[in-house]
């Protein structure tokens, strides 16, 4: 199945059709060290699908520094609001650029939804 840009898929059905690992972390859908998406909720991630924040802890700077080095071009889905069970596919993206200045990070930082920031990515969609 090929992910269409505007449509709504179920989280369970993102995950089988990429063959995804379940488990941590679960922004970055992904197997075998490898980022295949990303599954961004809109408190977390205002500024999605242009902007990714990735928080600290092992498996999420892993997945992060990982994509920022193969640079795939991946589907992003994002979830609305917290009772959303659908995530709405935005398009396919690739990484454009990468910023972990402190400064940065900490415009971005809202305690509660956003406590701590390792990196911010920037994607650029790809058309086509």
């Amino acid at each position: 199945m090929a992910f269409i840009k505007g449509e709504s898929y179920e989280g369970s059905k993102i995950v089988e059709e990429l063959e995804a690992e379940k488990g941590e972390p679960y922004f970055a859908l992904h197997r075998d060290g490898h980022v295949l998406a990303f599954a961004l909720n809109r408190w977390q991630n205002p500024d999605a699908p242009t902007e990714v924040l990735v928080g600290p802890g092992e498996g999420r700077e892993k997945y992060a520094d990982s994509f920022i080095a193969e640079k795939p071009v991946v589907p992003v889905f994002i979830k609305e609001g917290k009772k959303d069970k659908h995530w709405h596919c935005a398009g396919h993206f690739r990484l454009r650029d990468t910023i972990d200045k402190n400064s940065e990070k900490n415009k971005r930082v809202k305690p509660f939804d956003i406590p701590a920031i390792y990196k911010i990515l920037f994607l650029e969609e790809v058309k086509g």
